[in-house]
Parts: structure tokens; C-alpha cells; sequence
């Protein structure tokens, strides 16, 4: 990884992408496709609702204080705008390399 000044972590999971895109249409049955996807679905949706859980439970635990007002009208939406542009810009860009097909020899 040295040589090619790259991440080793970084390395790994986008083999696991590439890896998975091919398994995940060559080596399973459309059944468990079906199965596998609905799995992930549903942890997913745990993992938010712990997620949201844990932040509803820190918000009951912040004092509120009016000196705070101001910047919290400037951070909120910032927050969100960052949210939104982090989320967009790999859906963007997965949605564009659906027609990529990776060849092996």
C-alpha cells in the first residue's frame, strides 16, 4: 500500500465493493438476494433507531440557555446542509457506475 500512497482500510473496503457487486449478482439465487437485502434493511433501520434514541436522550440532558439561540439558528441548518451534501455526493456517484462492469481474467 506504501508504494501506491494509499489507505490500507480504504484499500480494503472498496475491494469488498467491487468484490460484492460481482458476488452479490453471480454467486446467490435471486431468493437470497431477496433475504439478504431485507436483512440489511432491517438492521439498518435498528441502527437508526438506536441512533436516534441515543441523540433524543443527549438533547433531554442539554440545558437550554437564550445566549445560545442564535447560533444554534446558524448550525442547524448548516448541519443539515452537510448531511445532505455528504449523502448526495456517493449517491451521485454510485448511481452513475451502474453501467461499470468489473472484468476478470
Amino acid at each position: 500500500m506504501r508504494a501506491a500512497h494509499t489507505s490500507g482500510p480504504i484499500a480494503v473496503v472498496v475491494s469488498g465493493l467491487l468484490i460484492d457487486n460481482q458476488g452479490h449478482h453471480l454467486a446467490m439465487s435471486e431468493t437470497t438476494r431477496e433475504y439478504l437485502d431485507t436483512c440489511w434493511e432491517l438492521v439498518d433501520e435498528l441502527l437508526n433507531a438506536v441512533r436516534f434514541v441515543l441523540i433524543g436522550s443527549e438533547v433531554l440532558a442539554l440545558t437550554f440557555k437564550p445566549q445560545y439561540v442564535e447560533v444554534d439558528l446558524i448550525a442547524i441548518p448548516l448541519v443539515l446542509l452537510l448531511a445532505l451534501s455528504a449523502s448526495a455526493f456517493p449517491s451521485r456517484c454510485f448511481s452513475c457506475s451502474k453501467g461499470l462492469r468489473i472484468v476478470s481474467r
